[in-house]
């Protein structure tokens, strides 16, 4: 009777063997206009490629859905996504993979996904279906947008994203923004938005990890000289000395980049960008985080103010924030955005040589002049508009001038003539 049993056990060994294809849904819940997105791993190879024409959602009729599967294959692994169109049936679904394999003769084999569950929605969010950081990108720009209905998304990210911020508000069709930095080495992970009672994973797909088991051999080169710790001066300044301070239109887009260096003698790490106040609603940073910035290393961000022009009628004020270690400095941003449609110049960025005594040599440095920038062109506006006033007046005060001239030069050169004069020479 042994036998019979170790026969069974070698039987369960090779049936859970053999599950060639396994499909993970990212979600479990779906709402129409959503992606359905998961995640396809092979674990043996077909005899055919896995494409589009091999996989596809189904009803629980078997009834494939009309508008296709995206299969992108990322590493070694498959993420596949559809959108639910606003038509489609509420119900159950599930992804069904079709391979044909070789066992003794050619099989073709059907794989299945757990169920996913599609409902309506009057608030359904739009957004990537997957992150690739398999190249080690610094940062992360996504687009994140209402496909229906006005509401607030709270964002949840792994320990080696910063996202620009947590929350979000979005309008119905309006795309926004999101900046994440990526602060660590990023590794395979998710990032879940959240908004009202639904969550919405996407998966982060990270770096191929190669395990280096061999001995570190250093070459005989040089090493960087380490600076004594008394001798180490931490400084990073913005080259600037001004604010921002503009009057745009509600229907105004401006951007800029604000330089600033690392003026000491060893780098600093970690050094991060906020805005406070109400600036997070009008302006949006190219990067929030720099996880190193050299000694002597100038680097750049980019600001980009009122970027989907529907600014609120209102002021708009606070700082730029840089953080590292224990140093916070502040770069003062004022912003009033109009209601009147007179027209405000286009600003452009440009940069202008100024000295900075930063140095006992006199040391001279690019620098971005804002208050030539930003304020600049309204201030500039304002005195071709103060002149042109000016102008305007003289011109009044002309043209009076001269009437009131021939008014005297009439008054003096007509005889008067009394009414008994008249009489007489009509006698």
């Amino acid at each position: 009777m042994r036998w019979w049993i170790l026969f069974l056990i070698i039987l369960l060994a090779v049936n859970v063997s053999a599950i060639e294809v396994e499909i993970n849904p990212f979600n479990t819940d779906y709402f129409l206009g959503e992606n359905a997105v998961a995640e396809v791993i092979i674990n043996e190879q077909s005899v055919e490629d896995f494409t589009s024409s091999k996989i596809s959602l189904v009803d629980s009729n078997g009834q494939s859905l009309s508008s296709g599967v995206i299969v992108k294959q990322v590493r070694d692994r498959y993420i596949v996504y559809t959108k639910l169109p606003d038509t489609l049936a509420e119900g159950d679904y599930h992804f069904q993979v079709k391979l044909k394999y070789q066992e003794g003769y050619l099989k073709e084999k059907y794989f299945y996904s757990g169920n996913i569950s599609v409902i309506s929605s009057s608030n359904v969010l739009s957004v990537v279906p997957y992150i690739d950081l398999t190249q080690s990108p610094e940062n992360i720009d996504l687009t994140v947008s209402s496909y229906k209905g006005d509401f607030n998304v709270h964002i949840y990210t792994p320990s080696f994203m910063q996202p620009q911020r947590e929350d979000l508000f979005l309008l119905e069709m309006s795309p926004l923004r999101y900046f994440i930095d990526i602060v660590n080495t990023p590794v395979d992970s998710e990032v879940s938005f959240q908004y009202g009672d639904k969550e919405y994973i996407i998966p982060v797909i990270g770096p191929e990890i190669i395990i280096n088991e061999t001995e570190n051999i250093t070459n005989g080169t040089e090493e960087e000289p380490v600076v004594p710790l008394a001798d180490r001066i931490i400084n990073i300044d913005f080259l600037d000395n001004s604010e921002i301070n503009v009057n745009i239109t509600q229907d105004k887009f401006l951007q800029g980049d604000l330089k600033f260096k690392n003026t000491g003698n060893v780098e600093i790490k970690n050094v991060q960008f906020r805005l406070t106040d109400n600036l997070n609603e009008i302006i949006i940073l190219s990067k929030y985080t720099f996880p190193i910035v050299g000694p002597e290393e100038t680097q750049n961000i980019t600001i980009y103010v009122n970027e989907l022009k529907n600014a609120q009628i209102q002021y708009y004020s606070g700082n730029l924030t840089m953080t590292y270690y224990e140093t916070i400095k502040y770069f003062p941003i004022k912003i009033y955005v109009k209601e009147s449609p007179e027209e405000i110049s286009e600003i452009i960025f440009e940069e202008t040589l100024e000295t900075n005594q930063t140095s006992s040599d006199d040391e001279t440095s690019d620098l971005l002049n804002y208050s030539d920038l930003f304020g600049g062109g309204n201030q500039q506006e304002q005195k071709v508009m103060d002149v042109g006033i000016i102008v305007f007046v003289l011109l009044i005060l002309l043209v009076i001038g001269v009437i009131y001239f021939f008014y005297l030069l009439r008054k003096k050169t007509i005889k008067k003539t009394s009414f008994k004069e008249i009489l007489k020479t009509k006698k």
